[in-house]
């Protein structure tokens, strides 16, 4: 039994049986068997920087002692596996954040969840911010400072800030906790695409329609440098566990690997025939993996620029690919609608989901064991990277849903739609039905 028993009921809200004698009645079974969430899990990684000098050979001998699955089952978190679970009932709005009704904020343009898990954080096309409290829903701030759709949000690794970029070609570092501007960041010459903050939460990155990706100092605001080489919108950067790197993809099909302190080059990847939409490092740095319009998913060396593997299991444009949180394992999801994991050393094929219904704003939990997407009948789905087979199913939405964000600890997971509305998903309440939808 819980011990904050009246908060408990407001949360779950089960229904209440009313005999003839007037007497209410509860059934809490269904709810207690899973109340108690996972413990978060830490990843971890490597920053030995002389861990860059080792070649893809040794690599693949190292992969040939490895397990060939991982073996934690995420339904046991649940103490039931997945096809004994009772469906839940939720009141229609019970998991609505709030928005003010204002008819000059428009559609929702982005969306983050803070490192701590505490804060929610949407970006409108409107221009203004919204700040939530991710356990009482609550709205916290309302940010105004932008003058155009606010394009990419990022929380510093200590949740105590929020950076912005927006269309506007500005960047702007918010206090969470006060709401204020603390600065902005000028210097773009085009709409800004994507914001990131390094993992030592001393560096800010951002990319740009202009070509380039400016690394600032997130303390003091300071231009560090402008890198250059695109020839086209830079789509996606990403930072080095140990924040020493950053890499960008752009829409000219390379991606470049840069110094994060001082901007000089340090590799090119080239290699893609289409233009690359994501890119990431892999957990201890020494590998980077690419998708792309091409259809194909590409491994490289992280201090050469050299391609170690090509994934080709696809028949159409990959949205997204990462590492799985030992490296083992490269997860990626197309407009095929599919899911792909396969063998990051060897390229082997180890599972394939058939995503059905799946159509757009896709993304990973950090355990890498399930991804959620949003489908064709404008629901939130989830499915087990581990078993292939589907986890969750969420229904509410009114329109298509736009962007997905799982919390930190992989229990919780937010969803903004077309519809105007963000909405916060338990995952102990699996395969949830709203009532009315």
């Amino acid at each position: 039994m819980p011990h904050d028993i009246p908060a408990f009921l407001e949360r779950v809200q089960p229904p209440l049986e009313v005999t003839e004698e007037g007497l209410g009645m509860l059934a809490l079974d269904d709810y207690i068997t899973v109340e108690n969430p996972p413990a978060p899990q830490d990843d971890v990684m490597s920053t030995d920087p002389s861990a860059d000098q080792l070649e893809n050979q040794k690599m693949t001998s190292d992969s040939s002692k490895r397990d060939h699955e991982i073996t934690h089952n995420p339904y046991a978190q649940y103490g039931k596996p997945y096809d004994e679970i009772a469906v839940k009932k939720m009141k229609s709005g019970d998991n609505l954040l709030p928005i003010p009704s204002d008819a000059q904020r428009g559609g929702i343009s982005s969306l983050a969840y803070s490192p701590n898990g505490r804060y929610i954080a949407a970006g409108f096309y409107g221009a203004s911010i919204m700040i939530w409290d991710a356990n009482t829903l609550a709205e916290k701030h309302e940010l105004l400072g932008h003058s155009a759709p606010v394009s990419s949000l990022a929380f510093s690794p200590n949740s105590g800030d929020l950076v912005s970029g927006s269309s506007d070609s500005n960047i702007i570092i918010w206090d969470v906790e006060t709401g204020q501007r603390r600065m902005v960041l000028e210097g773009h010459g085009g709409f800004v695409n994507t914001v990131a903050y390094s993992p030592d939460g001393y560096t800010i990155a951002s990319a740009s329609a202009d070509f380039n990706v400016h690394l600032w100092d997130a303390t003091t605001g300071l231009l560090r440098a402008t890198t250059g080489t695109h020839d086209a919108m830079v789509m996606a950067i990403a930072f080095s566990p140990d924040s020493a790197y950053v890499a960008s993809a752009g829409a000219d099909c390379r991606a470049v690997i840069w110094n994060a302190a001082n901007g000089a080059q340090s590799a090119v990847l080239d290699g893609h025939d289409g233009m690359i939409y994501s890119i990431t490092f892999s957990p201890d740095g020494r590998r980077i993996v690419t998708s792309s319009d091409d259809g194909t998913v590409r491994i490289w060396s992280a201090q050469s620029g050299a391609e170690f593997v090509t994934l080709r299991e696809h028949t159409g444009s990959v949205w997204s690919a990462v590492f799985s949180p030992d490296g083992k394992q490269v997860l990626s999801v197309a407009n095929d609608r599919t899911v792909k994991i396969c063998d990051s050393f060897s390229g082997e094929l180890v599972n394939s989901i058939d995503g059905n219904g799946l159509v757009n704003a896709t993304t990973f939990s950090a355990d890498g064991q399930l991804i959620s997407a949003g489908t064709e009948d404008l629901n939130v789905r989830v499915w087990s990277t581990i078993t292939g087979k589907p986890f969750a199913n969420f229904s509410g939405h009114t329109d298509l849903v736009t962007y997905l964000r799982f919390s930190p600890d992989n229990t919780r997971l937010i969803s903004a739609s077309n519809d105007c509305t963000v909405r916060l998903w338990q995952l102990r309440d699996v395969n949830v039905a709203v009532e009315g939808a």
